[in-house]
């Protein structure tokens, strides 16, 4: 029975991602699983968003809903939307949205992050997950926010800028390298529940990580950089 267990729990793991499309209601030809996105808006607009779609392409039905992650913040209002509601996620530096929704094959549904300026300028940078009725994460995007003129980019020092940090190799079996991470960057390794599983500062560019206590299975990585900037989430597969 054990053995049975541990079979369906991996054959899960893999099939948690690659579930679903997430794209732009404008764009929908455009995928934006797993990118970066920036929205820009004005201090005297209403509320400055990004209106999202979220379809399921896993040939069954599944229930999502959504978790938002700071990665800088501010204390302006932020929420999240899906078709019901838009739920406030102000002043908590990780929120999950009480409700969720079951989507059928093929089936999207609104998925709208968004800020109310109120007046105020401010920038932030948000990493957004969506996850299934368990907290298993089916993929993410990033959003950077501009209003009124603010980057939170512009603090970031200039050698840091548009690093392409990628692991490779991926799939892998027993280490793991991350191209152009700079020395003293950290590596955090996060399962399909959201789980911390495996944290490492690098010591030198392209250090190798071991992985060997990890089981196979699909799994998210993000990169800190010494300057305190997390780059966006990706996916890393672990295979025997």
């Amino acid at each position: 029975m054990k053995k049975l267990l541990l079979l369906c729990s991996a054959v899960f793991t893999f099939a948690a991602i690659g579930q679903i499309e997430i794209y732009e209601y404008t764009n929908p030809t455009v995928i934006l699983n797993g990118t970066e996105h920036v929205v820009q808006g004005g201090v005297s607009d209403v509320s400055v968003y990004v209106d999202l779609r979220v379809k399921n392409i896993s040939g069954s039905n599944i229930t999502v809903r959504f978790r938002r992650d700071r990665v800088i913040g501010n204390s302006a209002e932020d929420q999240i939307c899906d078709n019901d509601l838009c739920y406030s996620a102000t002043d908590t530096p990780s929120y999950t949205t009480p409700n969720s929704t079951t989507l059928t094959d093929g089936e999207s549904m609104i998925f709208k992050p968004q800020f109310v300026p109120e007046g105020v300028a401010f920038c932030a940078i948000h990493d957004y997950f969506v996850i299934d009725e368990f907290g298993f994460v089916l993929d993410t995007i990033r959003i950077k926010y501009k209003v009124g003129g603010e980057d939170c980019s512009l603090n970031i020092p200039t050698n840091y800028k548009n690093l392409d940090v990628y692991a490779y190799p991926n799939p892998t079996s027993g280490k793991v390298s991350f191209n152009d991470a700079p020395a003293g960057s950290t590596i955090e390794i996060i399962n399909v529940l959201g789980k911390s599983v495996l944290k490492a500062r690098l010591k030198s560019e392209n250090e190798a990580i071991q992985l060997s206590s990890l089981s196979r299975g699909v799994y998210l990585y993000t990169v800190k950089l010494p300057n305190g900037e997390i780059l966006p989430s990706r996916k890393l597969v672990i295979k025997d």
